[in-house]
C-alpha cells in the first residue's frame, strides 16, 4: 500500500523528527514516552503548492528547469523559508 503524502513532526530539546505516516504510527508511543512532543502534521502536497505559489514570480521554478536544479530549488527554498511549524 502506498503511504500519505503526510509527515508528522515531533519536537524535544530544539531537535524534530519528521516522520512518514506508517514511522509515526509505529513509533508514535515511544517518542511521546521519551518527552517527544508531536507538534504538526503537513500534507506535503500542500505545503509545497503554498511555498510555490506564495513566491515572487521570478523565483519560481519552471518546467525547463534541469531535474537536479529542480531539486535543489526545492531543498533551498523550505531551508530559506520563514515558515514556522505548528
Amino acid at each position: 500500500m502506498k503511504e500519505p503524502l503526510i509527515v508528522f513532526i515531533y519536537g524535544r530539546d530544539g531537535k524534530i523528527k519528521v516522520l512518514t505516516h506508517n514511522e509515526a504510527n509505529e513509533s508514535h508511543k515511544e517518542l511521546i514516552a521519551d518527552g517527544y512532543i508531536h507538534s504538526s502534521t503537513i500534507d506535503i502536497r500542500m505545503f509545497l503548492e503554498q511555498l510555490y505559489n506564495e513566491m515572487p514570480k521570478d523565483e519560481q521554478l519552471y518546467n525547463e528547469m534541469p531535474k537536479d536544479e529542480v531539486l535543489n530549488s526545492i531543498k533551498s527554498l523550505y531551508i530559506d523559508s520563514k515558515i514556522t511549524l505548528r
